[in-house]
């Protein structure tokens, strides 16, 4: 792990991680044990940045878009828990880590101002389609821009007989929208209306930081099979876990990273929203990496 992460300069550096805490089900989210892979291997400061999210919690109360900020403290509470019953706060606190949760500073007010952020965005990307988005960037993390940022996904996808879906190092950052319930950022067409979302917080974030995207499959790797083929259920699918393939994809060029990713799992890239769309901001992904890509190596992933 140590000689892979040279390669991006993350040994030595102080470096923010945003990891995928979509919900505690097993398999499905950056657990402990892959969280400490990295943690173990930076030298420098660490920062580990997320939001709020519904499917993290004990579901005892129904957070929808509209409601979140009303069960602020039953949120927090929730986020405690998860901390705790995961073993992730012990971690944390073993590594010196600072974590920084997006939602807790947005709606404490400590932000940097909209204006501040347009201006930083629009002179190096496209004007973003969700403004108000600008205003949602805490102090505490625009404080450390330009520190490497690492989108510490999932190797995370859905078989392409049920559909061309996969959450992978883009996806990944749609997190650090501060809302605990983004089903607002989902948009009318699901597929275009979260591609765009993704793009847009992506956006924001690479004119602030370095990001470095990082797919982890090293332990367990979550796929949603037809039905029937599936062991395990969370909060809005069913999925099966392949395990032990110690799968690590790394590239500071986060379209062709999940391009790739995309191909592995037999999802065909030029099918995905998010990648058209994100190739209009941020400019063409190297198709020439998929030749790397054998039928052997896909052959895991079915």
């Amino acid at each position: 792990m140590e000689r892979f992460l040279s390669e991006f300069d993350l040994l030595e550096s102080d470096v923010v991680i945003k990891p995928n805490w979509t919900s505690a089900d097993y398999g499905f989210y950056t657990d402990a044990q892959a969280l400490e892979l990295l943690l173990s291997c930076v030298n420098g400061r660490k920062y580990v940045v997320e939001g709020y999210m519904f499917g993290r919690t004990d579901g005892s109360i129904e957070i929808n878009a509209a409601n979140g900020r009303a069960n602020w403290d039953w949120l927090r509470e929730q986020d405690r828990r998860f901390l705790e019953s995961t073993g992730m706060g012990e971690l944390l606190a073993k590594y010196d880590v600072e974590y920084i949760n997006v939602t807790e500073e947005w709606w404490s007010g400590r932000c940097v101002p909209e204006s501040q952020i347009r201006e930083i965005v629009e002179t190096r990307l496209k004007p973003i389609a969700h403004q108000e988005l600008y205003g949602a960037i805490p102090s505490k993390l625009f404080a450390l821009r330009r520190l490497p940022l690492v989108s510490y996904s999932k190797f995370k996808y859905v078989v392409p007989e049920v559909s061309n879906f996969s959450s992978f190092s883009m996806k990944n950052m749609f997190g650090l929208i501060p809302v605990p319930n983004r089903e607002h950022y989902h948009g009318a067409d699901f597929d275009v209306g979260l591609s765009r979302s993704i793009v847009d917080i992506v956006s924001i974030y690479k004119a602030l930081f370095t990001v470095i995207g990082l797919v982890e499959g090293v332990y367990h790797i979550p796929v949603t099979r037809p039905e029937g083929q599936n062991k395990y259920r969370m909060i809005w699918t069913e999925y099966d876990v392949i395990e032990n393939v110690g799968l690590m994809l790394g590239s500071r060029d986060l379209l062709t990273l999940d391009a790739y990713a995309n191909q592995l799992a037999g999802i065909d890239p030029e099918t995905r929203a998010f990648l058209r769309i994100g190739e209009e901001v941020f400019g063409a992904w190297d198709r020439g990496e998929l030749s790397h890509i054998t039928d052997e190596m896909c052959e895991l992933f079915r």
